[in-house]
């Protein structure tokens, strides 16, 4: 505990300092707000990097913005092209001023293709004083039509993983928090299955879910040797680059679409995707014959290592693994 509070102190020096000389004063209208721009000259070199137009914010209105999933619940606004606005807290924000300019270098070093999502502008309301960031919606298709989703995963390598959707369909959280520690699922691995008698298991919604997050933590990502490979490495280099940054908590999404051939599967349209895996007719697996279209993307990496989490260790008694290390199957 000495040596966390001694890395959270060390920490938060480093925010105060990190913060001073990344705001550039440069006003500018979002939907008739007048906003201040925070490093500007970094996330405006990004979408000329990867030309995005001066006006990809003009179908934005603030009104669009609804509370988002998940445990933080930040509001956010789905844009029709591609975007996605999201509400910062003030932890967020300042984790988002430290790795400006090294988001910059990652995402335009011509040798680095990452997997870590995009940001392409960082701003304040004046008038709320509310702070925003824009980044790539990495589930986007690009002809805009709407994805289902065979699978739809939200990893982080531990007990934590989650499968978001199947065949299409949504599956609701049903959460049992530590306080309920007398229940299933903190700590009784053997509870939550067909023979359990407490009542917390019965419903068919949290077996649904707890069968969802074991298939998650559990199931194997299944691709071509070559795709692995490129896949590996890509997240070797990201996970490093985070790494650095002393940051936590983050997550690989990853959807999966899938097609009866490969003709199927160019008529859709899959130009955002980052793989895609071809089952031969002969392979030996339930998805013989199939085409799986593989989108990903590495999201809320701006947690920083802080006294809340070191309290929050606490759950580790209840899993025989919990590293926020990726698992590479």
């Amino acid at each position: 505990l000495v040596f966390h509070f001694a890395a959270c102190m060390k920490m938060v020096e480093a925010q105060a300092k990190a913060s001073v000389d990344f705001t550039d004063f440069t006003i500018k209208l979002v939907d008739g707000e007048k906003v201040r721009l925070f490093g500007e000259k970094y996330f405006k070199s990004i979408r000329a990097h990867d030309k995005i137009p001066n006006n990809f914010l003009m179908e934005f209105n603030f009104s669009d913005l609804s509370e988002g999933g998940g445990k933080g619940g930040s509001p956010l606004a789905f844009l029709k092209n591609g975007f996605i606005v999201k509400e910062l807290n003030s932890g967020d924000h300042t984790s988002l001023l430290e790795m400006t300019e090294s988001l910059h270098q990652h995402y335009t070093d011509r040798k680095c293709i990452t997997l870590i999502v995009k940001f392409y502008m960082h701003f304040q309301v004046q008038s709320t004083r509310r702070i925003y960031a824009v980044m790539k919606n990495v589930f986007h298709h690009g002809k805009g039509r709407k994805i289902s989703w065979k699978y739809l995963f939200d990893l982080k390598g531990c007990q934590d993983d989650k499968l978001l959707q199947e065949n299409g369909e949504s599956i609701p959280e049903i959460h049992l928090r530590w306080f309920k520690f007398y229940m299933c699922w903190y700590g009784f691995q053997c509870c939550c299955s067909r023979d359990c008698a407490l009542s917390c298991c019965q419903s068919p919604e949290r077996q649904r879910y707890f069968n969802g997050k074991k298939f998650a933590y559990g199931g194997k990502l299944h691709m071509s040797r070559r795709d692995k490979a490129a896949f590996s490495e890509l997240l070797r280099k990201d996970i490093a680059f985070l790494k650095n940054h002393e940051v936590m908590d983050y997550s690989l999404l990853v959807g999966i679409q899938e097609f009866n051939s490969i003709e199927d599967a160019n008529e859709f349209g899959c130009s955002n995707a980052q793989f895609i895996t071809y089952f031969p007719d002969d392979h030996k697996s339930k998805y013989s014959g199939k085409v799986h279209v593989i989108y990903m993307g590495i999201v809320d990496f701006f947690q920083k290592w802080n006294i809340a989490k070191v309290i929050g260790c606490i759950k580790i008694w209840s899993s025989p693994v919990y590293s926020f290390i990726f698992r590479l199957s």
